[in-house]
């Protein structure tokens, strides 16, 4: 199922890429861009069931107990995408790429025989070590996707000289999600003699498809007539959960697309 899907968006980024270059070769580019990013999440759960044996806690006590030890992770992806120029105001922009959300959790002052993820060795601190430093775990949770984004850039401002041009921006992305797991980097010390660990059981069940929306702008430099460079600034959210009951998850965060484009054809100006 999940083959069949990535197989038809890539299939439909190739048609409409296509045919926009048959209707207006004149007007059509192709760029490739690095997208950092920072992102945070804000969980959820409408269920009583118990999440934490230990503390007798259900999913929304859990998510309380845990909310507080936990900040935005930063991300790195990539994209290739195509634009096409409807006018001298409107331009679309397809894309594929790769992309990366997430959060990080801390767990802060580990003492000797202290419980840790399951997971991480037998899931106890079993050195005794006392090095004057805090001990400390930083849980990086992860998705990887998988993206298909497509946008619209409506032209506000342009340079006397023609060279800068500045957008408003706004579009979505389809993500298929590649992989799932968490990181676990350990400070100060080390079980089994490792430092990091990476572990696929995250305590979220991931979905395997989901979409974001974003809106930005996008500032266009032409360096000759073929090259441009340009910035994105972007917020983006997943308006619905990246994860399934009982315990839900939605990303939201923000985002700088850095990249060039070459001019298949020059714009008509």
């Amino acid at each position: 199922m999940l083959t069949k899907r990535l197989l038809f968006i890539i299939a439909l980024w190739v048609i409409v890429v296509f045919s926009t270059t048959a209707q207006s070769r004149t007007k059509f580019g192709i760029g490739f861009s690095a997208n950092p990013s920072i992102t945070w999440h804000n969980p959820y759960s409408s269920s009583n069931r118990i999440a934490n044996s230990w503390l007798n806690q259900t999913y929304p006590q859990y998510i309380d107990s845990t909310h507080q030890f936990e900040r935005y992770k930063r991300n790195l992806g990539f994209s290739l995408n195509g634009s096409y120029n409807v006018n001298n105001s409107l331009q679309l922009q397809v894309g594929i790429g790769y992309n990366e959300v997430g959060f990080v959790r801390e767990q802060n002052n580990i003492q000797y025989l202290d419980s840790l993820y399951p997971g991480i060795g037998n899931g106890i601190v079993l050195e005794n070590s006392n090095t004057g430093a805090e001990k400390k775990i930083e849980y990086r949770y992860r998705y990887q996707y998988l993206q298909v984004p497509i946008q619209v850039n409506y032209l506000v401002s342009r340079s006397k000289d023609y060279l800068w041009n500045t957008y408003l921006m706004v579009g979505v992305a389809a993500n298929i999600l590649v992989k799932h797991e968490m990181k676990a980097r350990l400070y100060q010390f080390a079980v089994d003699g490792v430092n990091v660990h990476h572990i696929d059981s995250t305590g979220y069940d991931p979905k395997s498809f989901t979409m974001n929306a974003f809106v930005g702008a996008r500032f266009e430099y032409k360096i000759d007539k073929e090259w441009s460079a340009y910035a994105q600034p972007m917020f983006t959210i997943f308006p619905f959960s990246v994860s399934n009951a009982p315990l839900q998850n939605r990303i939201w965060g923000a985002q700088l697309n850095i990249g060039v484009q070459y001019a298949i054809t020059k714009d008509d100006e």
